[in-house]
C-alpha cells in the first residue's frame, strides 16, 4: 500500500513539473507570434507559404524522375521488356497531361 501512494505521488509530482514547463522566463505563453507589416503583394510570385521550402527544384525533379526510369527499366528488364528511359527535362512537361485535358 505504501509502495502505490508513494509511487502515485512521484507520477503526480512529474505530471505537475511537466504540465507547468514551458518557455523561460513564461515568455511566449499566449502571446501571437510576430508578424511581418506592411508586406506588399504585387503577384502571385510574391506570396510566399509555409511548405515553399520544401518543394523540389527542376533539377531535383529531373533527378528523380530519371532515377523512377531507371529503376522502371531495371524492372521491366528482369521480366523481358525493354523500357526506354526518357532524358529530357521532366520539370518542364510535368503539367503537360493537366493543360491539355484543361485546355
Amino acid at each position: 500500500m505504501k509502495i502505490t501512494r508513494a509511487v502515485s505521488v512521484l507520477l503526480t509530482g512529474l505530471v505537475v513539473a511537466g504540465c507547468s514547463a514551458g518557455e523561460p522566463d513564461g515568455q511566449g505563453a499566449g502571446q501571437e507570434p510576430p508578424t511581418v507589416k506592411n508586406l506588399t503583394v504585387r503577384t502571385g510570385a510574391d506570396i510566399r507559404l509555409p511548405l515553399d521550402s520544401y518543394r523540389l527544384t527542376a533539377e531535383q525533379i529531373n533527378q528523380f524522375a530519371k532515377a523512377s526510369e531507371l529503376l522502371a527499366a531495371d524492372c521491366m528488364k528482369r521480366y523481358g521488356f525493354t523500357w526506354e528511359v526518357y532524358g529530357g527535362d521532366v520539370a518542364a512537361v510535368k503539367d503537360a497531361p493537366r493543360r491539355s485535358a484543361t485546355g
